[in-house]
């Protein structure tokens, strides 16, 4: 079983001793952390998949590109996806496939780019 932790829940219960810690386990995903990042973009696991996500809330239907770059600044991942007006959750495919480290996730829409830094562990 693999533990997933994430940033907003670990910072508040280390820093500010208010919150839990939100985890949980499952069997496909390797540990992730959501270390810093843009307050309008989460990161996430998928139950259903077991693959990473990001939660987004769009002000409009629009297109958007996502990336995932690791330590060296090498674009590991590539994909892009529709949103919709109101709430997303868009997959990133194959984040089963990242090693253990330090990530940053590029999410470009209607000409903003946001950015969100993960660990990932064994």
């Amino acid at each position: 079983m693999k533990r997933i932790l994430f940033s907003a829940a670990f910072f508040a219960a280390t820093f500010l001793s208010i919150q839990p810690v939100f985890s949980y386990t499952t069997p496909s995903l390797k540990h992730a952390h959501n270390v810093t990042g843009d307050k309008d973009l989460d990161i996430m696991p998928d139950r259903v998949s077991g693959e990473m996500k990001v939660r987004f809330k769009a002000v409009k239907a629009s297109s958007a590109s996502l990336e995932v770059i690791d330590e060296a600044g090498k674009v590991v991942l590539k994909q892009t996806a529709e949103l919709v007006n109101g709430m997303n959750d868009v997959p990133i495919v194959n984040s089963m496939k990242l090693n253990e480290g330090t990530y940053t996730l590029r999410f470009v829409t209607n000409n903003h780019t946001y950015s969100s830094s993960f660990l990932i562990w064994k």
